[in-house]
C-alpha cells in the first residue's frame, strides 16, 4: 500500500517526529511511504519530499500578516506537491498539520476531494475546526461559526471556504486525536457531523527510557542532592509560558535546594539568575533522553496545549509532570504521575513547587509504566492504519 503523509515540516519538532517514525513502521510493515512537507531541513533520503522554500514561506507569511489568510498564498509549491502527490498514487493520506504558512490550503483540500482515498487526519491541534486558530484559548466560536474575529482578519471566508471542502471531504475522513481536541471538534459546526477516533500520542518508550542522568548533572554542577526542575521549550512561543518557568526560578532563587533547567531557551538575554540554567534546543534525542532521566519532575507551564510530546517523553524515562490545569492536561495521566495547579501564573506555582521532593524509584516506575501502557507508538501508529473507530 502506498502511504502518504502530509506536514509542515518532514522531521522536525514533535509532528515531524510523528510523520517520521509513522514512515518508519509503516515501511517495516511493507508498505512504501513518502513525507510532503514544506518546511525545515530537506532530506537526503527519498521518503521526504519538500515543497516549498523559506523565501516562499517568508512572503505567505507576511501577506497573512496583514490579511489574516494563512493557508492561501503558497500556489506555486501546492501545485507541485499535488503533481508528485498525485503521481505517487497513495492508498491512504495522513494529514498531521497543514498550517504554517506553507500550503494553499482550500486549492490542496479542492484538488484532494476529488480523489478517491481515504484520509486519516491527526489533528495536532485545533486548526481542523477553525477558520483557522491553532489554539483558541478558551474562545467557542467554532461551535457556531468562527465570524467576527478579534484575532485575525477573514475568518468569516476562511471559516466558508472550509465549510466548502470539508463538505466534500467528510464522508472518507477519520478525524483522530487525545480526547480533549476530540471532544471538542465533536461540537463543531464544520466537523462535528464527521467520524472521530480517540488516540493518545505515541512516543517510542523502547528509547524514551530511564538512563542514568548523574553526567548530566556533574557537567551543570548540580549535586545529587539538589532537585531538578526542567521545561523543555522555546521562551519565544508564548503559548508554552516559559517565561513563567523563569519567574518562578527568580521567585525560589533563595532556596538552594531547586535547579531550574529550560531546555530549548531562546531568549535573546542571558538570564542570571543562581539556579537557573538555559540550555539552547536540543536536537540529539539521546542527550534529551539524559536530561529527562536526571529530572525529578517536567514542568510543563503551557497555557493552551493539546497533549505535548515532551510531557510524555519525560514520563516515559520516570518523570512525574506538573502542569497547569488547563486544556489537554488533565487527560494526559492521573496523580501522582501528573500534579494539577489551578493559578496559572508563576506565584501559583511556588507552593506546589516547594513541595517537590526527590525522584523515588517507585514514583519513576510508576511514570514509565503509564506511559508504555497509553502512549506506546507502535500501538499508536498501527491503530491509524487500522483505522479504528469506537461503536
Amino acid at each position: 500500500m502506498n502511504i502518504a503523509i502530509l506536514n509542515v515540516v518532514g522531521v522536525e519538532g514533535s509532528t515531524g517526529k510523528i510523520a517520521t517514525k509513522l514512515a518508519k513502521r509503516y515501511m517495516t510493515l511493507g508498505h512504501d511511504c513518502k513525507i510532503f512537507h514544506g518546511r525545515g531541513q530537506k532530506n537526503g533520503d527519498s521518503v521526504y519530499v519538500k515543497h516549498g522554500m523559506w523565501l516562499d514561506n517568508a512572503v505567505h507569511y507576511t501577506l497573512a500578516k496583514y490579511s489574516g489568510k494563512e493557508g492561501y498564498y503558497s500556489t506555486f509549491f501546492t501545485k507541485r506537491l499535488l503533481r508528485d502527490l498525485i503521481a505517487f498514487r497513495p492508498d491512504r493520506l495522513i494529514v498531521l498539520n497543514l498550517h504554517g504558512h506553507w500550503l494553499n490550503v482550500p486549492l490542496f483540500l479542492n484538488e484532494v476531494s476529488k480523489l478517491e482515498f481515504p484520509i486519516d487526519w491527526l489533528m495536532c491541534d485545533e486548526y481542523p475546526f477553525t477558520a483557522r486558530c491553532e489554539y483558541t484559548s478558551g474562545c467557542d466560536g467554532f461551535k457556531s461559526r468562527c465570524q467576527g474575529c478579534t484575532r485575525y482578519r477573514n475568518v468569516d471566508q476562511m471559516y466558508r471556504d472550509k465549510e466548502q471542502y470539508y463538505g466534500r471531504l467528510l464522508d472518507r475522513t477519520l478525524f483522530s486525536s487525545v480526547e480533549y481536541i476530540v471532544n471538542r471538534a465533536k461540537e463543531s459546526s464544520l466537523i462535528g457531523g464527521g467520524r472521530f477516533d480517540v488516540k493518545n500520542t505515541g512516543i517510542d518508550t523502547d528509547f524514551y527510557h530511564p538512563v542514568d542522568g548523574r553526567a548530566f548533572r556533574e557537567a551543570h554542577h548540580i549535586s545529587e542532592d539538589q532537585i531538578l526542575l526542567i521545561d523543555v521549550a522555546p521562551l519565544s512561543n508564548k503559548r508554552k509560558g516559559v517565561e513563567m518557568f523563569i519567574e518562578a526560578a527568580r521567585l525560589m532563587a533563595d532556596d538552594g535546594r531547586f535547579v531550574f533547567v529550560n531546555v530549548g531557551y531562546d531568549g535573546k538575554e542571558h538570564v542570571e539568575l543562581p539556579y537557573f540554567i538555559a540550555i539552547p534546543y536540543v536536537s540529539d534525542q539521546e542527550a534529551l533522553r539524559e536530561i529527562y532521566s536526571a529530572a525529578d519532575c517536567y514542568i510543563c507551564t503551557s497555557v493552551d496545549d493539546a497533549l505535548p510530546n515532551a510531557c510524555v517523553e519525560a514520563m516515559s524515562c520516570g518523570t512525574p509532570i506538573i502542569a497547569f490545569n488547563i486544556s489537554g492536561m488533565p487527560y494526559l495521566a492521573d496523580y501522582p504521575v501528573l500534579t494539577l495547579i489551578d493559578d496559572i501564573s508563576a506565584p501559583g506555582m511556588i507552593a506546589t513547587l516547594r513541595e517537590i521532593k526527590k525522584k523515588s524509584a517507585e514514583i519513576a516506575g510508576q511514570c514509565r509504566s503509564e506511559a508504555v501502557a497509553h502512549y506506546d507508538f507502535l500501538n499508536y501508529a498501527d491503530n491509524i492504519l487500522g483505522r479504528s473507530v469506537p461503536d
